[in-house]
């Protein structure tokens, strides 16, 4: 027997990932801690379409916004994007990296950028370690 209240507050849901799992929560919830992470569900067959949609998006903000990479990801299941949004930022080696993971159905995105000791190398090598423990959680978990 469910609680009322708790059937109310599942009535709208969404997926939340957190480390390697992957949560069905309530449509309100966020993840409190580490970097946002946002989940596009039952999206992964329309890989290319959220890419070229973040493409224009990026070249659209500024225009001397430059894609200087554009497809495969490091792994396995991983799609990525490498910009400068500006000629300023690109004179400053900011290198912005919008990282796709697609599970199963779904495409977890991440986004990161070269700045705060964070380099072209560690972000490519987060995202790798990302890959390989990303999963959906198990029904018995």
């Amino acid at each position: 027997m469910t609680n009322p209240r708790i059937e109310r507050l599942f009535e709208h849901t969404k997926l939340l990932c957190f480390g390697r799992y992957v949560l069905t929560v309530p449509s309100d919830s966020r993840l409190t801690f580490g970097r946002d992470f946002p989940t596009l569900p039952n999206q992964a067959k329309d890989i290319d379409k959220v890419m070229e949609a973040e493409r224009a998006k990026i070249l659209a903000r500024n225009k001397t916004a430059e894609i200087n990479y554009f497809g495969k990801g490091p792994v396995a299941n991983t799609w990525l994007i490498r910009s400068y949004k500006s000629d300023s930022a690109k004179e400053l080696e900011l290198e912005g990296f919008r990282i796709y993971h697609v599970v199963g159905p779904h495409i977890f995105a991440d986004g990161r950028g070269t700045a705060n000791g964070a380099t072209a190398d560690s972000i490519i090598r987060d995202a790798i370690e990302i890959a390989q423990n990303l999963r959906p959680r198990e029904t018995d978990e």
